[in-house]
C-alpha cells in the first residue's frame, strides 16, 4: 500500500468478557488482529457494555500477546500501535468505515441500537454481523433501515481459543466467514467492503441464504458442548466411541428438528463455513468404532492449535456461563417448537446451565449412561452408516460396470483424407 495513502478505519465492536463468555470476544480480537496485520486498515477495537454490565477487570494484556493467522505455522505478534487501537472509545464509530459487530447475541438489539445514535446518517458505511449464534443479525438490520448505511448478514464457520500457554489466539479449527450474497443496490460499495475483509486471510463464502450456513455451524460446533459436558478436551471426546456417541446423537436430533423447521423453506442446514463433509456424514461416520473411525478423523476435525480446549468448558472454569444460553438453547427450542425429541440436547443444556463452582465444573459431567434411549439411537445410526456405505459402493460398482461396458465397444478409426480444403467459391 502507497504511504502517502490513508488507510480506512476499521473497528470492531466486542462485548465485554464479564460475566458471559470469552468466546466472541476472543473472535473479536482475532479478526481485528489479522485486520492489523493485514497492513491495509487502520483498526480500533470497540467495547461495548451494556447499562447493566459492570467494567470488565480480567481482559487479558496485549502486551506480547500473538495471532495465528489462517494456514500458517507462525504467530504474529500484535502491538499498540498508530494501527491498532485496543482500547477505542465508542465515539470513534463515527469516522470508522467498515464496522464489524462481534458482541454476544442477546447483546445485539442494545449494540446496534447504541451504533445508531453514533453513526451519521447517509454515510456509505458498512456493518458486518459476525457473531457465534444466529438469529440476531436482524436487530442490527431494522436498526439501520433507511439509515443510508449498509448493513451485511455474516456467519463464521470457526470457534477462537487460546493455546495453552495463553498468549496466542489461533482458529480451534480452520473455516470460513460467510457474507450474504451482493444485491445489486449492494454490488458497488459492498464489493470495496469485502475485498478489505479479505485482507484478514481468511476463506470467503457468498451465500444468498447466510441462515442455513450459521445454522449448520451451530449443529456443527456441538462437540464443543459434548466436550464440556463430558469435562474433557476436544481431542479427547472423539478418542472414545462412547464420548463420540454424545456429539452424535446431538448432531442427529438438531438435524432432525432444524429440517422439520424448514419445511419447504428451500434451505436446510450446510456446514460448509466449517467443513467439507456434510454433516449427516459426520454423524454417521462417529459411530464407527475407534479403529475404524480414526482414518476419518482428519476429515471433518483438524485443529490449528495443539490439543486445544473447548471454548465452551473454559467458560465453565472460569465461572461464566459461556454461549450456551444463545447457541445450544437455541437449537433445543427449536425442537420444542416443532415437536421434535431432544433428550440428549436437553440434558446437556441443562447440566451446562448449572451454575456450580469452577472446581466442581469438572467433576459435574456427563456419560453416555445418562442419556435414555441411547442405545436404539445409536443402533440405528449405525444401521444407516451401514446402508450409506452400501448405497456408495453400489454407485461404484455401476460406474465401474459401465466403464467396462464402453471399453467392449468397438472403436471407430476416424482418418482424414487428401482432400483440399473448400474454396472461397465452393463455400
Amino acid at each position: 500500500m502507497a504511504s502517502g495513502r490513508r488507510k480506512p478505519d476499521v473497528a470492531v465492536v466486542y462485548s465485554s468478557l464479564a460475566p458471559k463468555s470469552r468466546g466472541s470476544h476472543d473472535l473479536a480480537f482475532y479478526l481485528g488482529g489479522l485486520l492489523f496485520l493485514g497492513g491495509y486498515s487502520t483498526v480500533h477495537m470497540v467495547e461495548f457494555q451494556t447499562s447493566s454490565a459492570a467494567k470488565s477487570q480480567d481482559e487479558p494484556s496485549l502486551v506480547g500477546v500473538k495471532v495465528l493467522p489462517f494456514f500458517e505455522s507462525t504467530p504474529q505478534s500484535i502491538q499498540e500501535c498508530g494501527d491498532f487501537h485496543p482500547r477505542a472509545k465508542m465515539e470513534v464509530l463515527s469516522r470508522c468505515q467498515v464496522i464489524l459487530v462481534c458482541v454476544h447475541g442477546p447483546e445485539t438489539k442494545d449494540c446496534a441500537q447504541a451504533l445508531r445514535k453514533l453513526i451519521p446518517d447517509h454515510g456509505g458505511r458498512g456493518l458486518f454481523a459476525f457473531q457465534i449464534g444466529c438469529r440476531h443479525y436482524s436487530h442490527l438490520r431494522d436498526a439501520f433501515n433507511e439509515s443510508g448505511n449498509w448493513t451485511f448478514e455474516g456467519a463464521v464457520g470457526f470457534r477462537v481459543v487460546w493455546d495453552e500457554s495463553g498468549t496466542c489466539l489461533g482458529p480451534l479449527k480452520h473455516g470460513s466467514i460467510v457474507v450474504e450474497r451482493l444485491s445489486r443496490d449492494k454490488a458497488d460499495m459492498g464489493t470495496k467492503y469485502t475485498n478489505l475483509l479479505e485482507t484478514m486471510g481468511i476463506p470467503m463464502l457468498f451465500q444468498k441464504t447466510v441462515t442455513a450456513l450459521s445454522w449448520g455451524t451451530m449443529v456443527h460446533d456441538l462437540h464443543l458442548y459434548a466436550a464440556a459436558a463430558l469435562g474433557v478436551k476436544v481431542d479427547a471426546l472423539f478418542a472414545l466411541r462412547d464420548r463420540r456417541m454424545i456429539y452424535a446423537l446431538m448432531m442427529r436430533e438438531c438435524l432432525s428438528a432444524l429440517s422439520t423447521a424448514a419445511g419447504q423453506g428451500g434451505w436446510s442446514p450446510s456446514n460448509q463455513a466449517s467443513c467439507a463433509v456434510s454433516l449427516e456424514w459426520i454423524e454417521q461416520l462417529l459411530c464407527l468404532p475407534d479403529a475404524l473411525f480414526w482414518p476419518f478423523k482428519r476429515l471433518f476435525y483438524r485443529p490449528a492449535l495443539p490439543k486445544p480446549p473447548s471454548p465452551v468448558l473454559v467458560d465453565r472454569l472460569d465461572g461464566k456461563c459461556g454461549d450456551v444460553a444463545w447457541v445450544l438453547k437455541d437449537l433445543v427450542e427449536v425442537g420444542n417448537k416443532y415437536g421434535a425429541p431432544m433428550p440428549v440436547c436437553t440434558r446437556v443444556l441443562h447440566l451446562l446451565s448449572k451454575n456450580v463452582a469452577p472446581e466442581d465444573a469438572v467433576a459435574t459431567t456427563l456419560s453416555l449412561k445418562d442419556v435414555r434411549g441411547a442405545n436404539s439411537s445409536l443402533s440405528d445410526s449405525t444401521r444407516r452408516l451401514i446402508w450409506s456405505i452400501l448405497r456408495l459402493c453400489a454407485v461404484v460398482s455401476a460406474l465401474i460396470c459401465l466403464w467396462m461396458l464402453l471399453d467392449t465397444l468397438p472403436r471407430r478409426e476416424i482418418t482424414l483424407g487428401d482432400s483440399e480444403p473448400p474454396t472461397h467459391e465452393e463455400l
